[in-house]
């Protein structure tokens, strides 16, 4: 609320205000007609120049965003894997800059690499990049707009077209981004600025505006004007006459004023309609108005000025509100985090340490999915709740995105773990809500680390809460029950150290590095060879052979398992094609199949290239696929089995009995082989032969052949536990006991021998 008093703030305001106000009026009264001449020509100059410069804007902002997709096509185009962290770090920078929400990547098919998948209208329209063209066209809204705008660039492999990138923006996110910079009229709601493509389809770069039906009759106008119906020769016209300014005459709409301007992107003008009446206003009636109401002109002006004023105030604080505190629970925000944190850092500690703890719930997603966002909201109303009791100075709270941070100062380890822990505690009764909310917490020292960061610096905050993410991420996250998880620097060294293994992956595989071993299959019945199973091992660098622990995981992860997966296969195949040229006998040699391609939408179609030329070899090859693969989306597992099981392979289930929906798969899945895991051969005794786990071995053997699927047991290394299982029915095994995991050329010997195995006890009575 504005006092009286103010406005002694504001006089030298007013008297401008009071002495142009008699001017205008005198000078209306003797000049109306000249002021109606200027009023139009420099309100037709105005809009002109205006609609030129914003043009210019478009082109630029336009301009700007090829080039920067440009700038990460160059990346694309020389990374191997275009789902890698790499590719999708430069992808996600597009979306950083523009603020448009999808990004991607397609191939000369129209096979989708990265992003949703495009429709083929879409892919037909940002087809002409292959020909190394920048493309800016639009396809059907897929937000509730008219239009989306798409760009779409080549990517540039060597000197050839490998891909096209393309990033999609709706109306909304193109009118914000081409607004950053104020170029555009924005507040005027009697102006209304819009872009056509080829004349006909309206893309809005103002929301403002009334009457938002008017743009589609532009063609129309213009048609009617030149007496022209063909596009082509439109924009022709168009073209000539940058300078013209046309009359939009519309039924049952005002009268309004048009300026078109072509862009220097094929098919693209930029439209701006601005009513008659504002532009012809009645100088007389305005005059006329001003001496009537002078006084009260005087006061409404006084009024605004103090009223914009007083608006402006009111801004601000609502700035600093929406910079401070956090929309939904009213604790503080990043902002105000960050400068507490830069306090706390730059005091002293007495002794004691400056701990950051992020918090977040880790189910989230599943309440919202089940319940609906309002009660996670209700959850997190309660947690600030608790958060705003705390008064203790040397303890700042604040909510970040969907998370929370806290900030204990003169604190050690355990006083905040006990702290996070009673937290958690009070969170296990919330009012209204019967379900519970599991929450993870990464706690992390904020002590300088010399090698990465030597002082309080802007980055320093988000240095720390990467900690703590890298905390949370190290355990995984279960959703039923609270974590807490201290950081230390070995967990970042992980992350690096893995990141350096996906890195070297690829140039790994074309230096020859990965090598295949085969560990031989035994038929207990005779003990002769029966197959093997193909693994994988790295000679890394050619300086020693890394254990597949040190790396599947991490290829897991990221995804490029499949890259594994597919040179194993490659190899098997060979060797399946070279033991027949020589006559060897022909085993099942079975390969892993990971949980990774079974996302893959191409996995047959790759198989069936591969097999091309080949199909004789293809029974085999038993693809190997774990239990924990069936258990996401059985039914997508169960059809992509079928087909491969169609294609003449056979299928092996692999550590049987980890998972949890054993009994199940072995109902459902086409399986020919179910590989018990040797965790069970382990808890065998061999001096109690009707053990429980030996009974429980002898009943999944039986229930495997009650559906006609053979039973190979895994991890023999005793001729006792051998005759046991053979005993109890099982058919195949493989174990130490007959030999470990071999180069391929030792196995050759072994297959060309093709003799059956001794064994080590009749060996041990013939030394005898």
């Amino acid at each position: 609320m504005f006092r009286l008093s103010d406005l002694r703030n504001y006089r030298q305001t007013v008297i401008i205000v009071v002495i142009m106000t008699v001017i205008l009026m005198v000078v209306s009264l003797v000049f109306q007609n000249k002021i109606r001449e200027v009023m139009y020509g420099d309100v037709k100059e105005n809009f002109v120049r205006q609609s030129l410069i914003e043009t210019e804007a478009i082109n630029k902002s336009f301009a700007g965003i090829v080039d920067a997709m440009k700038s990460v096509a160059l990346t694309l185009g020389d990374s191997k894997n275009i789902g890698g962290s790499s590719s999708i770090k430069a992808l996600q920078s597009v979306t950083d800059v523009t603020g448009f929400s999808t990004v991607g990547v397609v191939d000369i098919h129209g096979v989708t690499l990265h992003g949703d998948m495009v429709s083929r209208d879409v892919f037909q329209k940002i087809s002409g990049a292959f020909q190394g063209n920048s493309v800016v066209t639009i396809a059907s809204s897929n937000s509730g707009g008219s239009y989306d705008v798409i760009f779409a660039v080549p990517v540039y492999s060597g000197d050839y077209i490998k891909y096209v990138m393309f990033i999609r923006s709706s109306d909304d996110e193109l009118i914000e981004y081409l607004n950053r910079g104020n170029n555009f009229i924005k507040t005027e709601r009697t102006v209304m600025t819009y872009l056509l493509y080829n004349l006909s389809d309206v893309v809005y770069v103002n929301h403002s505006t009334d009457g938002r039906l008017l743009p589609y009759f532009t063609f129309n106008v213009l048609s009617q004007r030149y007496q022209v119906t063909s596009p082509a020769e439109m924009k022709n016209i168009i073209e000539q006459n940058v300078n013209e300014i046309y009359n939009y005459k519309v039924d049952r709409y005002p009268e309004h004023y048009l300026s078109i301007t072509p862009t220097q992107f094929d098919g693209w003008s930029y439209a701006m309609l601005i009513p008659v009446d504002v532009v012809n206003n009645n100088p007389r009636m305005v005059m006329g108005m001003f001496l009537v109401v002078e006084v009260a002109t005087i006061l409404v002006l006084l009024i605004l000025l103090l009223s914009y004023e007083f608006t402006v105030n009111q801004n601000q604080k609502r700035i600093y509100k929406l910079a401070y505190q956090d929309e939904v629970t009213g604790l503080f925000s990043k902002a105000r985090l960050r400068e507490v944190f830069g306090k706390f850092i730059a005091g002293s500690f007495d002794g004691k340490d400056l701990f950051l703890v992020k918090l977040e719930m880790v189910n989230r997603q599943y309440i919202t999915r089940l319940y609906g966002f309002e009660e996670t909201e209700r959850i997190e109303l309660h947690s600030a709740e608790i958060f705003r009791r705390v008064t203790d100075p040397d303890v700042f709270i604040a909510r970040v995105q969907d998370y929370f941070v806290i900030l204990y100062r003169n604190a050690d380890i355990q006083y905040v773990r006990d702290y996070i822990g009673e937290f958690l505690k009070d969170l296990e009764t919330i009012p209204g809500v019967d379900f519970k909310a599991y929450f993870v917490a990464g706690i992390t020292n904020c002590v300088f680390d010399d090698e990465i960061v030597s002082e309080a610096s802007e980055d320093r905050l988000d240095y720390d809460l990467d900690n703590c993410t890298i905390a949370i991420t190290q355990k995984a996250l279960n959703i039923r029950c609270h974590t807490i998880t201290v950081y230390d620097k070995a967990m970042r060294l992980e992350i690096i150290r893995s990141e350096q293994i996906e890195h070297e992956l690829q140039p790994a595989l074309d230096r020859g590095e990965f090598l295949v071993y085969l560990q031989p299959k035994y038929d207990l019945k005779n003990n002769r060879l029966y197959g093997a199973e193909a693994l994988i091992r790295w000679n890394y660098k050619f300086e020693g052979i890394r254990p597949p622990y040190q790396f599947i995981p991490i290829f897991e992860r990221n995804g490029s398992i499949a890259l594994i997966d597919n040179f194993v296969f490659k190899k098997v195949l060979e060797c399946q094609r070279r033991w027949k040229e020589l006559g060897y006998r022909q085993i099942p040699i079975s390969v892993n199949c990971s949980q990774v391609q079974f996302m893959n939408a191409n996995l047959l179609t790759e198989l069936k290239r591969q097999i091309q030329g080949a199909e004789d070899l293809v029974p085999y090859i038993d693809i190997e696929i774990t239990e924990s693969a069936t258990i996401d989306d059985v039914r997508h597992v169960q059809e992509v089995l079928r087909e491969i099981k169609k294609l003449g392979f056979k299928i092996s289930m692999d550590d049987f009995g980890t998972g949890y929906s054993s009994l199940s798969n072995l109902s459902l899945m086409p399986f020919d082989i179910i590989k018990i895991d040797k965790s069970f051969v382990d808890r065998i005794d061999v001096r109690k032969k009707r053990s429980q786990s030996v009974l429980l071995i002898k009943d999944i053997i039986s229930i495997a052949h009650h559906f006609n699927i053979h039973t190979l047991v895994e991890g023999i290394e005793t001729y006792e536990q051998k005759e046991i299982l053979r005993g109890l029915g099982c058919e195949y095994c493989q174990g130490y006991y007959y030999a470990k995991p071999m180069p391929l050329e030792d196995f050759e010997k072994l297959l060309a021998q093709d003799e059956c195995f001794i064994d080590k006890c009749e060996t041990e009575g013939q030394k005898a």
